[in-house]
């Protein structure tokens, strides 16, 4: 089952339940052509976010979770009916599966069995990139916005597959073509993607670490007297995972206070403030 040894939340989880047709509930299979409903899409990616958090501080979950494809056949299908023309989405769902094949597949497939996964996921993402943005989809170029997150998603999933990113330079042009929406997952997003790429380049540096700056500015606008961040400026975050959380009063939330620090962080290392020196998570 899905939820074998899977991190729930509750609260989350009756949320995506009401939100399914019966109909749904009763006919829908898991991975089945990879097409997720939400409460299958909330339970992988709160137990990837768990897990790696885990592995954050050299933990890990007593029992393995094993409800994701480990199969070649069902690791292709899975990865290849994703839709990559909207990378933000698929790009999330698919680093779910490194981070499981990474970090829960050595504690039941075996080495060389295990390996083949991970080189044949590795090839998958490398078939996505488009050589001209550096960034990963499939169809027409997406919207900046669309573009920058779904290369964040993909370079989480990279790292865990100890993958090199396979045209930094060309997705540091992208990236400061334009500038974020001023929204958690947008600023962090851009950010994670310039971090990544200075730990393998030393292109445009300091036209990265000027960005960089201006990003700042636009981070600490979500700022607020209580101490936190919030998700948007000047008021929380309303909804995650696509359920309402909050009313959206001018205060700071959980979600916007973890992004943007994270986010801070980084700019940190950016811009080499060596007085600072914070870790960053691995996503």
């Amino acid at each position: 089952p899905l939820s074998l040894n899977a991190f729930i939340d509750p609260p989350l989880i009756r949320a995506a339940y009401k939100s399914i047709p019966l109909i749904k509930r009763i006919t829908h299979s898991i991975f089945r052509h990879g097409h997720l409903i939400k409460l299958q899409q909330v339970i992988i990616s709160e137990t990837k976010q768990a897990i790696a958090t885990l592995a954050g501080v050299g933990e890990s979950p007593k029992t393995a979770y094993r409800a994701f494809p480990h199969s070649e056949d069902g690791i292709r299908r899975f990865f290849n009916s994703l839709n990559w023309s909207r990378p933000w989405a698929a790009g999330g769902q698919a680093a779910c599966l490194a981070v499981f094949l990474k970090t829960q597949g050595p504690m039941f497939i075996e080495e060389d069995l295990l390996n083949r996964y991970l080189k044949l996921y590795a090839e998958l993402y490398e078939k996505l990139l488009d050589t001209q943005t550096g960034a990963y989809f499939r169809g027409n170029r997406p919207e900046y916005g669309e573009l920058i997150n779904g290369a964040m998603k993909v370079l989480t999933a990279l790292d865990w597959l100890g993958v090199p990113i396979h045209k930094p330079e060309r997705l540091i042009d992208t990236v400061l073509s334009g500038f974020p929406s001023p929204e958690g997952c947008h600023l962090v997003d851009a950010v994670y993607v310039l971090y990544r790429c200075l730990k393998e380049t030393d292109y445009r540096r300091k036209d990265v670490q000027k960005y960089a700056s201006e990003l700042l500015s636009m981070i600490m606008k979500h700022h607020n007297d209580d101490g936190g961040f919030s998700y948007y400026i000047g008021r929380s975050q309303m909804d995650y995972q696509g359920f309402p959380v909050s009313k959206g009063l001018k205060e700071s939330d959980i979600h916007g206070t973890c992004l943007l620090t994270w986010a801070v962080a980084m700019v940190a290392h950016i811009m080499e403030y060596r007085e600072y020196p914070w870790q960053v998570i691995k996503p």
